[in-house]
């Protein structure tokens, strides 16, 4: 074999491998809304910043190890009092493609909640600055132990 096919056939190799789509996992809780995530955002219109959810949150505050927002990552050094979740969303985005989900003013799924729906976009949520918990209604919490967590899409 010659130098120059020998050479043509590495170049074609490592071209093909590095247009060769590459699968992308999604990470719950890295600030990027992916498939079946929520995204909520400090403040209205979508802009951050912002956490990610799959899962249900049932209290925002957690005392003194309080939970923030996990995008921009400055949101988990020297912003961080800035960027705390509690009593904070201002807008939600869901990507989720088959359960919708609510927001509650209180922790453990309490008090006045809103309804997102499935692919949901709420560019200023009703209760500004007061949702302190999230639930989907795919039945992770049954309706004995909280009925608001039982809806339809």
């Amino acid at each position: 074999m010659s130098v120059r096919k020998l050479l043509t056939a590495v170049i074609a190799a490592a071209v093909s491998f590095s247009v060769v789509p590459q699968p992308v996992w999604a990470a719950e809780n890295d600030g990027y809304c992916d498939n079946n995530e929520v995204c909520v955002y400090k403040n209205a219109n979508l802009y951050t910043p912002r956490s990610d959810f799959k899962l249900y949150y049932d209290d925002m505050h957690g005392g003194l190890d309080f939970h923030t927002y996990n995008y921009p990552p400055e949101c988990n050094t020297y912003a961080i009092f800035d960027c705390r979740l509690n009593d904070s969303i201002s807008s939600v985005d869901s990507w989720s493609d088959h359960r919708s989900l609510r927001i509650f003013t209180d922790a453990q799924y309490d008090g006045a909640f809103q309804t997102i729906h499935i692919y949901g976009r709420v560019m200023q949520v009703q209760y500004n600055d007061q949702t302190s918990s999230l639930c989907w209604n795919d039945g992770g919490i049954p309706s004995s132990v909280d009925p608001d967590c039982t809806f339809s899409n």
